[in-house]
C-alpha cells in the first residue's frame, strides 16, 4: 500500500501536467479549448482524490502514533496556513519536526476518541480500591494491571477520556476557545512567532528591506494537580451511580482548577503562569485607583487589540459580580442598555476564579475582565490519571479518602491576542 509521501509524490506530477496546459494555452493567448478544458478537469479530479486519500492515511497514522517527543525539539503544523482557525477546523495534528510524527491538538467542539469499553467503570475501580474486586474479575484485573510502584493505581485511558471531556464540559477557559495539547512526554517545546515580519515596497532593481520574523520557544511542562476525595464505606459498598458521581466531581473540581489556574496561575509552587501573569499581554488601566466598568472601556480594550493586529475575541471572561452588574445596565430611560455591535459579537462568560478582592490603588475590592481569542491559549494535558488510596485518613469517622492526581500546563501562542482590563470596582 502506497503511503502519503508516494501520494504526494503523484499528486505533484498531476499539479505539473495541469499547469502545462494552463501554461500552453497563456503563452498563445487563449482560453483553454474543449479538449484541454476536459483533460485538465480530470487531472483535476485525480488531485483532489489523491489529497483526500492524503489526509485520511494522515489522520489514521495521528490516531496510531504513540508520540513520544523530546524536550528539545520545536513542532510545526501540517497545516500550512497561519490562521490558527484553519488548525482549530481541521482536527489535524502538529508535527514534530525531528520525528515527524504527530502531537494532537483539540479544538472547542473537537471531542477525545474515547474508546468504549465492557470493562469496569471508574467507581467500579474505585470501589474495589477500597473494598476488593469481591469476586468482579473484570475490577481485579483493572486493579492488576493499573497498580503502579508508588502503591495507588493509573486509570485505564478510555476512563481517563471520560474525565478529560468532563472537564473541558465545566471549564470556562474551554468554553472560550482554549485549545489543548495532548503531551505524550513530561515536557514538550512548541515554536511560536515573537515579531512578524514587515512587508514593504520597492522600486525596480532596488534593493529588498530585510523584515525577517523571529520565532521562539514555548515549553509545556506538565505539572502535578492533586485532589483529595472522601466517602463513606457505605456509600461506596451501596450506591448504584458511583461511576456518574465520581466522573462529574473529578471533571468539576479539575476544571475549576484549571480555569484559576489557566487565568491567573502564579508560575510559583509548580503552578502554570496563568494568562493574568504572562508577559506581553495588552492591558487597559481604568486608572490609579480602579473605576467603575463602562461600555466605553469594553470598547477601548477590543480597539487596542485590533490595533496589535489581534483576531477578534472569543469571549471576555469576568467574575459574577462583573458579569451581573453588565447585564443590569441601563439606558437615560432605565430600559437594559443594549450594547454596542462589536460587543454583541463578544460572549460574556463568569466564573467565581475571577477574584473581586485584587488590590489597585487604595482599591481592595478590585476585578478584572480578560478579553481575547482564547484559541491562542493551550492547555498542556498529560493523558494519564493517578489514585492512591488513604485508608485511615478519616478513619475516625467512618469514611475513606483518595487523592487524584492529574498534570496540566498551559501556554499563550500569541500573548498580544488577550487584552486584561484591570481596576474594576463596584
Amino acid at each position: 500500500m502506497k503511503d502519503s509521501k508516494d501520494l504526494r509524490y503523484e499528486r505533484g506530477q498531476l499539479a505539473d501536467e495541469m499547469k502545462a496546459i494552463l501554461d500552453t494555452a497563456e503563452t498563445q493567448g487563449r482560453d483553454l479549448n474543449a479538449a484541454e478544458q476536459k483533460q485538465f478537469d480530470t487531472l483535476n479530479a485525480k488531485q483532489s482524490a489523491l489529497q483526500k486519500q492524503i489526509e485520511r492515511i494522515e489522520i489514521s497514522n495521528g490516531l496510531q502514533v504513540e508520540v513520544n517527543t523530546p524536550p528539545d525539539n520545536t513542532v510545526r503544523r501540517t497545516n500550512p496556513d497561519p490562521n490558527p482557525e484553519a488548525l482549530h477546523n481541521s482536527g489535524q495534528a502538529w508535527i514534530d519536526t525531528k520525528t515527524g510524527e504527530p502531537i494532537r491538538v483539540y479544538g472547542k467542539g473537537e471531542k477525545l476518541p474515547v474508546t468504549h469499553s465492557k470493562g469496569p467503570g471508574l467507581g467500579a475501580m474505585v470501589r474495589g480500591m477500597f473494598l476488593g474486586p469481591r469476586g468482579d474479575l473484570a475490577v481485579q484485573n483493572a486493579l492488576s494491571v493499573g497498580s503502579n510502584p508508588a502503591g495507588g493505581y493509573t486509570v485505564p485511558e478510555h476512563l481517563v477520556a471520560g474525565v478529560i471531556e468532563a472537564m473541558r464540559n465545566k471549564s470556562r477557559v474551554m468554553e472560550a476557545g482554549a485549545r489543548m495539547v495532548l503531551l505524550d512526554a513530561a515536557t514538550v517545546n512548541v515554536a511560536r512567532v515573537a515579531t512578524e515580519p514587515t512587508p514593504s515596497w520597492r522600486a525596480e532593481g532596488a534593493a529588498v528591506s530585510e523584515s525577517t520574523p523571529t520565532f521562539e520557544q514555548i515549553t509545556f511542562e506538565a505539572k502535578s494537580v492533586d485532589l483529595l476525595i472522601k466517602s463513606t464505606i457505605e456509600l461506596l459498598e451501596d450506591s448504584f451511580n458511583m461511576n456518574e458521581l465520581i466522573l462529574d466531581l473529578l471533571g468539576k473540581a479539575i476544571a475549576l482548577e484549571l480555569d484559576r489556574a489557566a487565568l491567573f496561575g502564579t508560575g510559583a509552587s509548580n503552578q502554570p503562569t496563568g494568562l493574568w501573569n504572562q508577559a506581553n499581554v495588552l492591558a487597559l488601566n481604568l486608572g490609579t485607583n480602579g473605576d467603575t466598568l463602562e461600555q466605553a472601556d469594553l470598547r477601548s480594550a477590543m480597539a487596542l487589540l485590533s490595533a496589535n493586529n489581534a483576531p477578534p475575541p472569543t469571549a471576555a471572561i469576568m467574575a459574577p459580580r462583573t458579569y451581573y452588574e453588565i447585564d443590569g445596565w441601563t439606558d437615560t430611560t432605565d430600559q437594559p442598555l443594549q450594547l454596542s455591535r462589536a460587543l454583541q459579537a463578544v460572549p460574556f462568560l463568569e466564573t467565581n476564579q475571577v477574584p473581586i478582592n485584587q488590590s489597585h490603588g487604595t482599591a481592595t475590592d478590585a476585578s478584572t475582565i480578560l478579553m481575547g481569542d482564547y484559541s491562542h491559549m493551550l492547555i498542556g494535558v498529560r493523558t494519564s490519571l493517578d489514585l492512591q488510596i488513604a485508608p485511615e485518613l478519616f478513619r475516625e469517622t467512618g469514611q475513606v479518602g483518595f487523592f487524584a492526581r492529574a498534570r496540566y500546563d498551559v501556554q499563550l501562542l500569541q500573548p498580544k491576542a488577550f487584552c486584561k482590563i484591570t481596576g474594576i470596582i463596584p
